[in-house]
Order: C-alpha cells, then structure tokens, then sequence
C-alpha cells in the first residue's frame, strides 16, 4: 500500500532534520511533493535544478494545462531565468503560450543590454519580427555569433515573419558559405521555406543548393530544389509542409539536460488540413502517456517528417523500447508497408540488425515498438571526421546485417550512412526497413516507382521496372565506401532525373583521382561495387564483408 503523501512529507521533514538531504529528495520526488522537492532546492541556491524537477512535472501533464499545472510551468520558466538558463526559460514559455511572459523576459535582457539574448527571445515566443531585427542589429554579418544569429534568424522566419529585403542581405553571407553543423543545416532549410513562402523560388533553390554542397544527402533538400526550378505545381505548399511537420531545429529536439523539450513547432506557411490533423495527432502524445495499456512514453528522442520517436517503457516486461508513431493518417497502402516493416524485420534476429517488436494502435495513429539504441548514426561520424579503417570497420558490421537480412529473402533498397546506426558500444546496427522489399513478395510496390535515396542509389533502382536483387544494398556500400575514400560522393547533381542517370549511365571517376594515396586495391573494390551491371558486382553481402577483412588483415587501411 503507498505512503499517504502527509506521511511522506513529515518522513522527508524527519530526514532533513537528520541531515539525510538525498534521502528526503528522493522522498519528496517519488511521492509527488513538488513543493518540498523545489523547496529543497531553492534552499540551497540551485535554481535550474528546481527548474528542471519541475519541467519534468508538467511536461507530463495532459495539454492543455490547467490553471495550477500552467502556474507551475511559469515557475519553471521564472527559475530558468534566475539560474542564468535564459533560453530554456524562453522555450518553456514558448511552449505554455506564454507571450506575454516571454515579451516581458526580452524586455528585462534590453534593459539589461543583452540585444542579442532579448532578439533570441522575442523569435522564439512573442514577436519574431522584432525580435530578428534586435537580432540583425546586435550582431554584424560575419561576426563571432553569426551562425548562432542566423539560426535565430531562421527561426523567427519559421513563425511566420517577413523575409524583408534588410534581412535577405544580412542572410547573405550565410546562405554562400552554407552550414557548418547540423543546427545551421535545418536553419538553412527553414530559410529556403522562407523564401518560398515569400515567391522567391530561385533564393530558395540558391539555399538548398548551397546546403546540399554542405551535407550532402541533407533531408530531401536536392529533391525540393528540383522541383522548385522546375516550377512543378505544389512544390511550395509541398515544401512548406515537410517543414511544417518537422522544424527540428525549432526546439523539438530532446535539451542537453536529456529532460523532453517543449513540443509544438511554429507555423512555417498556412497550413492545409493534413497538415492540422498530423499535428494535433502528433501533441497528442505527451512523456507520461501509457499506449495500449503497456507502453509509457517516457521522452522524446527523435522526429521525422511522418513520425515520433519515443524512449518508452514497456511495463509488461519492465523494459525500455524506442516507439516509433506514425503522424501521418494511415490509408491502406501505409498500413500495408508497416505491417510488411514489422513482418519482415521479426525474422531478422541479428547483432548487427535493430530487433523490431511489435505494431499496434493509439489514439488513431500506427506505432512501431523497437530496440532501444544509443548513439549516433554513421552519417553523424562522417560529419564528425571518420577514418577510412574505423569506417570500413562499421561497413564489415553493416555486412554482416546485410547479409542476415539477405538470407530471409529482404532487400533493404536504402542503405545510406542514415541508416547504418552505430551503438555506444560501437556495435552498428542496419536500421530503417520501411521500405524493404521482399524478393519473394509482390503487390506493395508501383510499377515504375522509384524507391529509395538517390545518391546511394543502385542503377537498377534508378530505372525503376529493372528488377532489384540484394545486390541493390551492395552498391550503396560502394558509394559509402567510396565517401570514406575520397570525402566526395561519386556522383553530384542539384537536380533528380540527373542524378539518377549519372548512377544509370556514368562512369564514377577513380577514387585515386580524389585521393591518389589511396590503395589500389581499395579503389578496385570500390570500382567493383559500383558496377553498373549487378552481376560484375561481389556475389554476396558476405563476400563484401570478407573482401573487407582482407583488406584490415593485410594492412591496406
């Protein structure tokens, strides 16, 4: 039987007064004291840490929140604020709604004379068309916080602001050098939305194009380019909706302190009703939030363009899963290919290969419950600067799953460094099966489509109607290979149907033209697997993963 929170509390009392501060906390935190806890806290100078217990309540809380749970998250902010975590404070006024709140915050940072902190403010919660301009004027175009100012820059752009002449100037130094880091990529993206809001498709191209050259393979920055040039009918409504459903850089991603960070990303564009039904879906699902009577979403990790991904336990078995939710509504052809995801992926038990569980409903949408990974994809260590041996070490791993997955009859169909997911404890694991194919399964795929992510992708794939073997995977291994041989992709271009003919009909040149200390039996390889012909190809995922070990043993890298 629990404790009667009275009880607890004269407990806790008991335990401070015996100088068992720990034990009181902890006391206070699992019977639900919020007071005493913050109480404990703010005794001893620790403001964030107050801050934090709290966030850690009313993020919990079902939305919208009531008058005591909406006092509590402005207690919170008013905490951040106090213990120097001024942005923090900024982002959970953002997401109570707080504007007010979060104009009288700016207001104290001018008086303060902190233009840039108080431009910082008003882009996030209150009026991001001010704020960009104390923005601007606090920092000049090149200075030592110009990234950093863009990146707000973009965010007030992303509430809807106007891309004024002014700001498209300052922006201009930005936008030609291109990002430096993965925040400065989704800003870039934003800004792109920007101008395709405003009518300026060319800006928009110049922004996407210019990121591509940056991070290469960047979302579907050289798909939207494409379509943008070509002036396709929809690209900027199509545009605006990818950005609408996933502003990561706009404060949805987990904060450093691992605490969930407040959900609910601004209107980039007017929204369609997709678009308002997918978000209202996505709000929904709060840390706190028990699925199907098992599942308990316990923080956000992740968020993509159609889905959510969650830390949750699982409180049947007493374990932590990720659990991934479907924003999007689901037709028939999508419940088809969740279903073909979870089926395929349960016959592939392997070290090297992520273990789906289980498919289920909640509230409406499809949810997929995985194992929980920790770490960083391949394409995060690429950025970061990674060794042709360490990387040909994860590509032996990224065989070995292949081929596992190759065994039960899976094409993979878009192997990418995204995919490749690589554990703390430096065990890679072969993710995202969403659009596998199975060689013995028909009817989930149109004739003619083209499936998969175009610069790692197979000629084969490319055509379209050519029939795809496990092969297909082999080929984008070759052009991961041939990425950590010479740091370029083996074949570039802005526009799609290019590019995929570049993999249909061009030579790639040879790596030891890019990297002349290349070993000659490394560039044969990677010749080998970017064949245009399947056959000339290594016979199996197996055979690759041995042809690499070769490689290790005899010290070639």
């Amino acid at each position: 039987m629990s404790e009667a929170p009275a009880d607890a509390q004269d407990r806790g009392r008991a335990l401070e007064r015996a100088g068992d501060l720990e034990g009181a906390f902890s006391l206070y935190t699992s019977a639900g004291l919020l007071d005493d806890a913050v109480r404990m806290l703010l005794d001893r100078g620790r403001f964030t840490d107050a801050a934090d217990v709290i966030l850690s309540f009313v993020t919990t809380r079902p939305r919208p929140l009531g008058e005591a749970d909406r006092a509590w998250a402005l207690r919170c902010a008013e905490l951040f604020e106090q213990g120097g975590a001024v942005l923090r404070a900024v982002d959970v006024l953002a997401w109570v709604g707080a504007a007010a709140e979060g104009e009288a915050v700016a207001k104290r940072l001018l008086e303060a004379g902190q233009s840039f902190a108080a431009g910082s403010c008003l882009v996030r919660v209150g009026d991001p068309s001010r704020g960009i301009e104390l923005v601007v004027a606090s920092v000049p175009r090149g200075g030592q916080r110009y990234g950093a100012a863009c990146v707000e820059v973009a965010r007030g752009l992303s509430r809807s602001a106007a891309m004024t002449m002014d700001v498209d100037r300052w922006l201009a130094d930005f936008i030609r050098r291109g990002p430096d880091d993965e925040e400065e990529a989704e800003a870039l993206y934003a800004i792109a939305a920007a101008f395709a809001r405003e009518g300026l498709p060319e800006n928009a191209v110049e922004c996407l194009r210019n990121l591509e050259a940056r991070r290469p393979g960047f979302r579907d920055a050289a798909a939207q380019a494409a379509r943008l040039e070509a002036g396709v009918r929809g690209a900027v409504q199509d545009f605006a909706r990818v950005l609408d459903e996933d502003a990561r850089f706009l404060g949805v991603q987990p904060p450093a302190s691992g605490r969930p960070a407040p959900i609910g990303s601004p209107t980039l564009i007017t929204r369609d009703p997709a678009t308002e039904a997918a978000t209202a879906m996505a709000e929904s699902f709060a840390p706190g939030v028990v699925l199907a009577k098992r599942y308990r979403l316990e923080e956000l990790i992740g968020r993509g363009g159609m889905s959510l991904v969650y830390r949750a336990t699982d409180l049947e078995l007493q374990d932590s899963v990720a659990l991934k939710i479907f924003t999007q509504p689901t037709n028939e052809d999508a419940l088809a290919r969740f279903k073909q995801e979870v089926l395929l992926a349960r016959q592939l038990i392997h070290r090297h290969v992520v273990r789906v569980y289980d498919l289920g409903t909640a509230l409406g949408a499809r949810f997929l419950t995985m194992e929980l990974l920790l770490g960083e994809d391949m394409h995060t260590k690429l950025t970061h600067g990674l060794s042709l041996r360490d990387g040909i070490d994860y590509l032996i791993q990224a065989c070995a799953g292949l081929e596992a997955a190759h065994q039960v009859g899976v094409i993979h169909r878009d192997v990418k460094p995204e995919n490749l997911f690589i554990t703390r404890e430096n065990v890679l694991k072969v993710t995202d099966f969403g659009i596998a194919k199975a060689t013995f399964q028909k009817g989930l795929t149109v004739a003619g489509m083209v499936v998969g992510t175009p610069e790692y992708m197979a000629p084969e794939q490319a055509h379209g109607h050519m029939e795809v073997t496990p092969r297909a995977d082999l080929y984008s291994i070759g052009v991961i290979l041939y990425f950590l041989c010479t740091r370029t992709l083996p074949f570039r271009h802005s526009e799609l149907v290019p590019l995929l003919m570049m993999h249909v009909n061009d030579p790639p040149e040879a790596p030891r033209l890019r990297n002349p200390a290349l070993h000659a039996d490394v560039e044969q390889l990677v010749l080998e697997l970017l064949a245009k012909d399947p056959a000339a190809r290594p016979a199996s995922a197996r055979a690759l993963g041995e042809r690499l070990i070769e490689l290790r043993l005899r010290g070639v890298v």
